[in-house]
């Protein structure tokens, strides 16, 4: 047979805190299961303004970010890097890659080469990497 367990708790200032519990044959509750069950209260409605909504979408695509290509990472030590000024010359090697980022998280890859005569990157695949 199963039981439905009340259980109370009893608290009397700091000197005494306990609980007891109460088992009911579930037969006999099930009848009182709607009596027994906390009241759901309703989500409300939320309107959203459609003009409002317009508004954002159009204005979104207008908003202004800063977008960067990653084409060499280089590793020097910390004596080095205080000993570079302005002039120093820093070699490194023909890219192939390059990573695109937009507010420093990267979005995309791509090949590093040419363009109408000037430097350009060719998005190969777009990331969700961090």
């Amino acid at each position: 047979m199963g039981y439905v367990v009340l259980t109370y708790s009893v608290t009397c200032g700091t000197a005494y805190q306990g609980e007891f519990r109460l088992l009911l044959p579930y037969e006999s509750m099930a009848e009182q299961a709607s009596r027994l069950m906390p009241v759901r209260r309703k989500e409300p409605e939320v309107v959203v303004e459609p003009e409002w909504e317009a508004r954002l979408q159009s204005a979104v695509p207008e908003i202004d970010v800063e977008i960067s290509g990653v084409v060499s990472l280089l590793e020097t030590s910390l004596r080095n890097l205080l000993a570079f000024k302005v002039g120093t010359v820093i070699p490194i090697n023909e890219p192939q890659m390059a990573q695109l980022t937009v507010e420093g998280r990267g979005i995309a890859r791509g090949k590093y080469g040419a363009h109408d005569s000037r430097r350009a990157v060719q998005i190969t695949d777009f990331s969700r990497s961090k």
